[in-house]
């Protein structure tokens, strides 16, 4: 016989701070689909810099408009800037 407990850890914390497993699944869910699109941003960008080393942001993000809606990636001139200067690839 299979016994659930409905006040397992998760259900505790998410009770805690006011959520509900639900909304902390559907969190995880939401911050793996931006890694995913952050991860296709970089290697594009790097794609990109092969052929225009010296490419900054504005021109970049001018490159990257046609080509991110096939991979149902939005995404703005600021937040591709934040993108790269987190991850060291900003062109100095």
């Amino acid at each position: 016989m299979k016994h659930t407990y409905p006040h397992t850890s998760l259900g505790i914390i998410c009770g805690l701070f006011g959520k509900t497993r639900q909304g902390w699944y559907a969190q995880n869910r939401q911050a793996e689909q931006a890694k995913l699109e952050h991860a296709i941003v970089l290697e594009l960008v790097r794609e990109l810099r092969k052929t225009q080393p010296g490419a900054g942001t504005p021109s970049l993000h001018k490159m990257l408009r046609p080509i991110l809606p096939a991979h149902n990636i939005k995404m703005g001139r600021a937040a591709l800037n934040d993108l790269l200067s987190e991850h060291g690839m900003l062109v100095r």
